[in-house]
């Protein structure tokens, strides 16, 4: 878990051209926006403009997600719980922070699409965005240490 921790932070770009791909089809799924993904960008129109919507490093779900990866290690690692249990609760962790963050950069782009740019970008990034957030990963820290409650522990050796 550890690994995937440091291959995590370490490989945030590609996992940033998987968000701007996941942004890009559920918003063109959604009819949001009529959108084109190339690398870590996403274009759409806005307001008489096209827009290069980028995933910045500090726009990823990676470095919220890490963090777990360590969290997760830690738990096995001291005897709180399982390995089972352990990669059960990270999984269900990095999927609602990742589809938290697709919300906050939907948010973005529909901002963005109804009040233009800057003024769009300003109040759904700063703001809007800020908030979701934090939200996202508090709510994932709740859903981490439900999971972990749920799950049984690992019996202990006995000593004769």
């Amino acid at each position: 878990m550890l690994a995937g921790a440091v291959l995590l932070v370490a490989g945030q770009g590609t996992f940033r051209v998987l968000e701007a791909w996941a942004t890009g089809a559920i918003a063109g799924g959604m009819r949001l926006a009529p959108t084109h993904q190339a690398g870590t960008s996403v274009f759409f129109p806005a307001k008489k403009l096209f827009i290069d919507f980028n995933v910045t490093t500090g726009c990823t779900a990676a470095l919220l997600i890490s963090p777990f990866f360590v969290l997760a290690a830690g738990v096995v690692a001291v005897g709180r719980t399982s390995l089972r249990w352990g990669v059960a609760a990270l999984a269900v962790t990095a999927l609602t922070i990742f589809m938290v963050n697709q919300a906050r950069l939907l948010t973005i782009l529909v901002f963005i699409r109804r009040w233009g740019y800057p003024r769009g970008y300003d109040v759904s990034h700063v703001l809007v965005g800020t908030v979701v957030s934090t939200l996202g990963v508090l709510g994932g820290l709740v859903l981490f240490v439900s999971c972990l409650r749920r799950g049984p522990r690992p019996q202990a050796a006995i000593s004769a």
